[in-house]
């Protein structure tokens, strides 16, 4: 679904660029009137577009396919998920911290750390190993294995140094507990569910959440185990339906109506936005049916009056679903007051945005290259942009006090700042990966 690097088109990067810093200005705290409420409306939807637009069908087998996204895009999730979770856990041990137990089960958290560090080690050997060498993938079984080994040998050593495990019961008992941090270890719990709440209510037509599962600072990765069941549900689709445009919509069609109950009444979120499968699927076909079709360089391509009033129906379709259904929120399933006004909006202001990018490339090409420049880095700004900002925040108050939030100008300019600072350490971070990377596959060839 990414483009190769010598076939990027820069005004696709720069939808990425203008979508990932409509994230971290919302996760900033920082209010720009009408820019978080518009950026909002395709922040989220347009990735999917996008990967649908840039979608490709190959001879290449669906369990290649999937195997490559997963590590392309699973391999971040856990490695982000487990180096903060680490970060949080030795955090809780020094500070004496009970933890984040749902329940409130006893003397887990220790062992429940531990129990989800080595999980989350053997997932990410299993995304990141697949696409290496025969040999890579030798040194991959001997990993997992050394791992789950490891895992043993800590249930032992519990087992030795528990004074109250002395009876015939005690290993049954044991499994019993540390298995059960599954459900009762909040954060690694939320890790392995791709969900920042498992559950949500409707209260007079507000939406309230329970405590975040995924509370290490992580919760924006929720997007990428959602991006990659869509890639993978859309290539099995298009496999299946031999990208008949009739049968795809029949697929999604029944599939939207079956989930309108889930959308409307239900209060559990399903595990990696399931639940949001057929509408991100949607996004992701109507970008693929604009590349197929041509229809943006069509509409660019027409005479004055019919460019001209295709822009202003799609402005006027955009601004009316919008602002009837108004704001949504696709993580926490809130599609505003009707899920098909959320597609309309949402896919109409991304199509506007596209139109008007392609635009400026003629016009500004330095502007939209600079924005294609920031697009290209989204993944690594997505991961760790939010874990920056709130330690720089954490140190504003350390330095100035609680105070400066109920500040108006100060709060602007410690927000503004957090925004700069948190996307140039993701700059900065990713390319010290990328020369990493390169020197890698120097030292292997």
């Amino acid at each position: 679904m990414e483009e190769k690097q010598a076939f990027r088109k820069n005004w696709i990067d720069a939808a990425k660029g203008i979508a990932i810093l409509i994230v971290v200005l919302n996760h900033s705290g920082l209010h720009i009137p009408g820019v978080n409420f518009w950026g909002g409306i395709f922040y989220v939807p347009i990735f999917f577009l996008l990967s649908g637009y840039t979608y490709h069908p190959t001879e290449e087998s669906f369990k290649s396919f999937a195997k490559k996204k997963a590590h392309r895009l699973l391999t971040p999730y856990f490695v982000t998920n487990l180096i903060l979770f680490i970060i949080f856990f030795v955090k809780n041990l020094i500070s004496g911290s009970d933890g984040d137990d749902l329940y409130g089960i006893s003397n887990s958290n220790l062992f429940g750390g531990i129990f989800y560090i080595c999980i989350l080690i053997l997932l990410l050997g299993y995304t990141y190993y697949p696409t290496q060498e025969s040999l890579a993938k030798k040194k991959a079984r001997w990993f997992l294995h050394a791992f789950f080994i490891m895992l043993l040998i800590l249930f032992a050593v519990f087992f030795v140094i528990n004074p109250t495990l002395d009876n015939i019961f005690s290993i049954f008992w044991m499994f019993c507990i540390y298995f059960s941090v599954f459900f009762t270890y909040r954060s690694g719990f939320g890790i392995l569910y791709g969900r920042s709440y498992l559950f949500k209510a409707v209260y007079h037509g507000v939406i309230e959440v329970e405590e975040p599962l995924m509370n290490h600072l992580n919760s924006p990765t929720w997007f990428l185990p959602a991006l990659f069941l869509v890639l993978v549900c859309a290539d099995g689709i298009y496999r299946k339906t031999k990208g008949r445009p009739k049968k795809i919509c029949l697929i999604l069609g029944l599939w939207l109506l079956l989930m309108l109950p889930q959308y409307y009444l239900g209060f559990f979120l399903f595990p990696w936005s399931v639940d949001l499968l057929p509408i991100l699927l949607i996004f992701f076909f109507i970008g693929y049916s604009l590349s197929k079709k041509k229809l943006l360089e069509k509409s660019e391509d027409s005479t004055g009056a019919k460019k001209w009033g295709t822009i202003a129906g799609c402005l006027i379709i955009a601004l009316l679903s919008a602002l009837i259904n108004g704001s949504y929120n696709l993580s926490i399933n809130d599609m505003g007051r009707s899920v098909v006004l959320c597609i309309i909006s949402a896919m109409s202001v991304s199509c506007l945005l596209l139109l008007f990018l392609r635009w400026l490339e003629k016009k500004l090409p330095v502007i939209v290259k600079t924005l294609g420049r920031l697009g290209r880095h989204t993944l690594t700004i997505l991961c760790w942009h939010y874990f920056v900002m709130q330690m720089f925040f954490t140190a504003v108050s350390a330095v100035l006090g609680s105070e400066w939030k109920d500040k108006g100008v100060l709060n602007d300019l410690m927000c503004l700042a957090g925004i700069v600072i948190s996307i140039t350490a993701c700059l900065c971070l990713d390319l010290i990966m990328e020369k990493l990377r390169v020197n890698y596959r120097k030292k292997v060839v």
